[in-house]
């Protein structure tokens, strides 16, 4: 969250749509570098959703799921800080 902040700091009015738009361009490029570098690297397709199956250990959704939320959860608490000024 923390380099989220540093990194992504758009204006107060940026609506809530965008924020998501640019969480879920976030997930589809780490799906990108993700699946090219596993198929580069010699993975199998099950090898790689491994990582993706929840019901196995998979933690993979949970932290992309985060990583698509984290712009308005970021611009939330920019907010909020400058509310407490």
């Amino acid at each position: 969250m923390r380099v989220t902040q540093s990194v992504f700091n758009p204006p107060p009015s940026t609506s809530q749509s965008t924020l998501i738009g640019v969480g879920v361009a976030w997930v589809g490029a780490i799906l990108a570098f993700e699946v090219a570098l596993g198929r580069a690297t010699g993975a199998s397709w099950p090898r790689i959703l491994e990582d993706y199956d929840l019901a196995h250990g998979g933690l993979m959704p949970i932290g992309l799921l985060f990583l698509a939320l984290a712009p308005s959860l970021a611009v939330r608490r920019n907010e909020q800080r400058r509310r407490q000024r």
